[in-house]
């Protein structure tokens, strides 16, 4: 059975900020909810694109495969962000892969309802086009960190981006509220895992950072 929005829970979303009460509960019927527990496959490469989805809570990774078969971080979206759009622009399949980081919930449309719904309002599409915007924004640094920092300072570079998308302030430093592996981190920054342990440990000797249960806590002057 089809879980159905509520429109009020679409006010919280970015791209539908500054809508009428009475433009969100039209949008809000073109959605279903679904949910997925950590780890979770959302979206597999090659799959036909025929869904649009939104993040009201928790934490996606977006990721490929490179020539050598290692997994290659696009990028880490949360509550707000969404993903799956491009490929219903173009009638393709599915170039990367989506899976759960955490528990999440999301907004689902499918392909003849997104369309329309660009079509009805045509201001989405300028938002969608910011916030694409800095995503690749976001992409061109993490190139430019790949070819110009070393590896503790590639490192550095993405848990202060994690902590500014998905942590919070705790005095004067920096919380980062999720269980991140060195698998991941080493994906993020083109690296061995064994590479990222060794960067922790020194950043944690240096009193840069400090790892606790499903966190970490960043307390240099990058966080």
């Amino acid at each position: 059975m089809k879980t159905v929005l509520d429109h009020l829970a679409l006010k919280t979303i970015p791209l539908f900020s500054g809508l009428e009460e009475e433009e969100l509960k039209k949008i809000a019927m073109l959605f279903s909810v679904r949910i997925y527990q950590r780890d979770a496959a959302i979206v597999s490469y090659g799959d036909p694109a025929n869904e649009f989805f939104l993040i009201k809570h928790g934490v996606v990774r977006v990721y490929r495969l490179n020539e050598s078969g290692e997994q290659v971080v696009l990028a880490i979206l949360g509550g707000g962000d969404f993903f799956g759009e491009m490929g219903l622009f173009t009638d393709s399949l599915r170039t990367a892969w989506v899976d759960a980081m955490t528990a999440i919930n999301l907004y689902v449309m499918q392909k003849v309802d997104f369309r329309a719904l660009l079509m009805s309002f045509p201001e989405l599409c300028w938002k969608m086009l910011g916030m694409l915007s800095q995503r690749l924004i976001k992409s061109d640094e993490q190139l430019e960190n790949l070819a110009c920092l070393n590896v503790e300072e590639r490192l550095q570079k993405a848990l202060g981006m994690l902590a500014q998308e998905f942590g919070y302030s705790e005095g004067v430093c920096r919380v980062i509220p999720l269980k991140i592996s060195h698998r991941l981190l080493g994906e993020m920054t083109g690296t061995s895992r064994e590479s990222v342990t060794r960067a922790l440990g020194r950043l944690e000797k240096k009193g840069w950072l400090t790892r606790g249960n499903d966190k970490m806590i960043l307390r240099g002057p990058s966080s």
